[in-house]
This record gives structure tokens, C-alpha cells and sequence, in this order.
């Protein structure tokens, strides 16, 4: 029994795409391998830089974080590695990279539900570092973001310190009037009074700086 030359052709034709499909899949392969890197996946990297950062070897964790910005990281993975390297630079006291990272890993995708807190961060850091008007920018930030409740009343009060360095008493008024009513018996009610008292003072409404300062009281 011999191949009929004339159906060698069509047999070539139902044989191309799956030698084509076997070729794809194989440069798919070697393309994810290469992806990896030498010190494993984005993934990898990532868990690696937050043990380094739990065993306080800075260092070697924002080389970590680095690394894994190299690897073409998801939308996700980049703004956990950003946010890594902030939180690693933050340990090494160096404020306003820090938080220059924090707000880069905020704008890489609007919708991911940490921008409220990488915001926060960013906010927090400048003000740590002496710009009290970028942290208050930012802090606004990331109160317009929609903050979850637990973060709601930390954010209002570094935001009402950075108002209360730059002098401005009425924006600070508007944000804490009614924080004891929104956030009844939470731990920072006497500091926020306290700050609010001081900022009537500062106004000359010495009346109404007084009935604070006595609820503090």
C-alpha cells in the first residue's frame, strides 16, 4: 500500500496548524521563562521584598521591589511594588521619596481600592518631612477617594494638623465640625477638639475656643 501522491498535499495542510499551534505554545513558554528572571516571578519577588522588609533588611527588600518593576508587573503587582519600596524607604527615614512613591503607586490605577491609603501615605510622609502643603493636597486626595471608615478619622486629623501649620483655620473648621458627632467616641475625639479649640483661638472667636476647650476638659 503506497501514499497517494495527490493527498499529500491536503495531509501537509491538516498538519501546519498544529505544527503552527506547537510553535506558539513553545515561544509562549520560553517567553513566560524569560519573564521570570533570574530570582523567579513578579510574585516571587514581591513576597520576597515583604520578608526582607519583616526581618528590617531594607536594603535588600527595595532591591526586591525594584526588580520586580523590570519584569513588565500587572497594574496590580506594580502598585504593590511601589508601594513596597515606599513602605522600605519609609523605614530608612527618607520622607519625601517615600512618599513620592506612595503617590506614583496611586496613580497607576485610579480604580485599585488602596489609593485612598497609598494617598494617606503620601500625605502623611510629606508632612513628616516639613511640606505641609503638599501633605495637605494630598491628604485632600485622599479624602475625596472615598476611604474606608477606619481610615476616615486618621486621615481628617493629620489633614487638620498640615491646615493648622499653613494657618488655615476656617478649611480646618469645615473639616472637623462635625467630627464628634460622625465618629462618636473615637480615640482621637480629644485631639481633635483640642485642635479645633485652637484653631477658634486663632481666630479671635475666643467663646467658642473656650466651650472646646472645657468639653476637652
Amino acid at each position: 500500500m503506497g501514499t497517494n501522491v495527490s493527498s499529500i498535499p491536503r495531509a501537509i495542510r491538516r498538519v501546519l496548524p498544529l505544527v503552527a499551534l506547537a510553535a506558539l505554545s513553545a515561544l509562549a513558554n520560553v517567553a513566560s521563562a524569560l519573564a521570570q528572571g533570574y530570582g523567579g516571578t513578579v510574585d516571587d519577588m514581591l513576597a520576597r521584598g515583604d520578608i526582607y522588609l519583616s526581618r528590617e533588611a531594607v536594603n535588600e527588600a527595595i532591591s526586591q521591589f525594584q526588580e520586580a518593576r523590570t519584569l513588565c508587573p500587572t497594574p496590580a503587582q506594580l502598585v504593590e511594588s511601589l508601594r513596597g519600596e515606599g513602605r522600605a524607604r519609609l523605614a530608612m527615614e527618607d520622607l519625601l521619596q517615600a512618599a513620592g512613591l506612595f503617590e506614583q503607586a496611586a496613580e497607576v490605577s485610579p480604580d485599585d481600592p488602596r489609593v485612598p491609603d497609598l494617598l494617606f501615605a503620601a500625605g502623611s510622609s510629606s508632612y513628616r518631612a516639613g511640606n505641609t502643603a503638599r501633605a495637605a493636597e494630598l491628604l485632600r486626595r485622599s479624602l475625596d477617594n472615598g476611604p474606608t471608615p477606619d481610615l476616615l478619622p486618621q486621615i481628617k486629623y493629620r489633614l487638620s494638623q498640615a491646615l493648622r501649620m499653613q494657618g488655615r483655620h476656617q478649611e480646618l473648621i469645615s473639616l472637623l465640625s462635625d467630627f464628634e458627632e460622625s465618629h462618636p467616641e473615637h480615640p482621637f475625639t480629644p485631639n481633635i477638639l483640642y485642635t479645633l479649640a485652637i484653631a477658634h483661638f486663632d481666630r479671635s472667636d475666643l467663646q467658642t475656643s473656650e466651650q472646646i476647650f472645657r468639653k476637652v476638659i
